[in-house]
């Protein structure tokens, strides 16, 4: 806040030094240009914050039933695009805020020839072993007894019914409607420069206003 000198009743000698005189009020133009200043700097800087929020955290709408049941088709979600921003020191990553976690659902740009981004959820992580069979998906030997899934996966991966291990910077995703999902079952692991960023929160429609969940898993995350 800019303050301002009062000038009406300041006191001057006249130059024949008979005595103080008055010095006429200053026009107020001078404060209204600082307050309009004022104005447009604040509302810069409130453009700047709304449009970085929105660089930040875009909203992101789920297309598709993929996802089902934890998110359904048209829903409305915030993306947190600086969740797992890091930098590399001596080869090793120091995360912003945490590196990606078992159960994220995560933002991707697909490996496959798609005009648009995928929602998925995050299951397995660098160093682990996937493999699907048997309607089970297991990680590192351990089975998945999943709660928010649609149905169990009908399908083996890798189809030579081997268990893949998944190199420093892979992930391994796949959508909840396990059957119905176009994820690495289909175009295997991704790498982790192809995650965008990491839903957080649904805001529309508004039976649905809240957290997204994690799912508990028998293994580390």
């Amino acid at each position: 806040m800019t303050v301002a000198k009062d000038t009406e009743s300041v006191e001057v000698v006249d130059v024949a030094g008979t005595g103080p005189m008055d010095r006429p009020a200053a026009p107020d133009q001078p404060a209204r240009s600082n307050a309009a200043r004022e104005l447009i700097e604040t509302l810069i800087i409130a453009a700047l914050l709304f449009f970085g929020m929105r660089l930040m955290m875009p909203a992101v709408v789920v297309d598709g039933v993929s996802m089902v049941p934890s998110l359904q088709n048209a829903q409305h979600l915030l993306e947190n695009r600086l969740a797992y921003r890091n930098i590399e020191i001596g080869g090793k990553k120091y995360y912003l805020f945490h590196a990606p976690k078992r159960g994220d659902i995560v933002v991707i740009n697909p490996p496959v020839a798609h005009d648009k981004p995928f929602i998925k959820r995050i299951i397995g992580l660098p160093g682990d072993t996937i493999l699907i069979r048997d309607n089970n998906v297991m990680v590192n030997g351990v089975a998945l007894h999943e709660t928010n899934i649609s149905d169990a996966p009908h399908y083996t991966y890798p189809s030579d019914g081997r268990p893949y291990t998944l190199g420093p910077d892979e992930y391994f995703v796949l959508g909840d409607n396990r059957n119905a999902s176009e994820d690495s079952h289909f175009f295997g692991p991704i790498h982790s420069s192809a995650i965008m960023g990491k839903t957080w929160i649904s805001f529309w429609p508004w039976k649905d206003v809240g957290f997204l969940k994690r799912p508990v898993y028998p293994i580390p995350s």
